[in-house]
Protein backbone atom coordinates (compact mmCIF):
# COMPACT_ATOMS: atom_id res chain seq x y z
CA UNK A 1 0.00 0.00 0.00
CA UNK A 2 1.34 3.40 -0.97
CA UNK A 3 1.18 5.84 1.96
CA UNK A 4 1.79 8.97 -0.14
CA UNK A 5 -0.88 11.60 -0.74
CA UNK A 6 -1.10 14.60 -3.02
CA UNK A 7 -3.43 17.57 -2.76
CA UNK A 8 -4.41 20.30 -5.18
CA UNK A 9 -5.70 23.43 -3.49
CA UNK A 10 -7.34 26.14 -5.57
CA UNK A 11 -8.09 29.50 -3.94
CA UNK A 12 -9.73 32.73 -4.94
CA UNK A 13 -7.14 35.50 -4.63
CA UNK A 14 -9.22 37.29 -1.97
CA UNK A 15 -9.09 34.25 0.33
CA UNK A 16 -5.39 33.49 -0.13
CA UNK A 17 -3.67 36.19 1.93
CA UNK A 18 -0.95 36.51 4.55
CA UNK A 19 -3.41 36.04 7.40
CA UNK A 20 -5.21 32.95 6.14
CA UNK A 21 -2.22 30.95 4.83
CA UNK A 22 -0.72 30.14 8.27
CA UNK A 23 -4.17 29.15 9.53
CA UNK A 24 -4.68 26.85 6.55
CA UNK A 25 -1.21 25.33 6.95
CA UNK A 26 -1.91 24.64 10.63
CA UNK A 27 -5.25 22.99 9.82
CA UNK A 28 -3.70 20.77 7.12
CA UNK A 29 -0.88 19.76 9.48
CA UNK A 30 -3.40 18.90 12.22
CA UNK A 31 -5.39 16.72 9.80
CA UNK A 32 -2.26 14.93 8.63
CA UNK A 33 -1.17 14.17 12.21
CA UNK A 34 -4.57 12.76 13.07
Amino acid sequence: VNDRWAALLVFHHLINDATSLPVLAHEIEACMQG
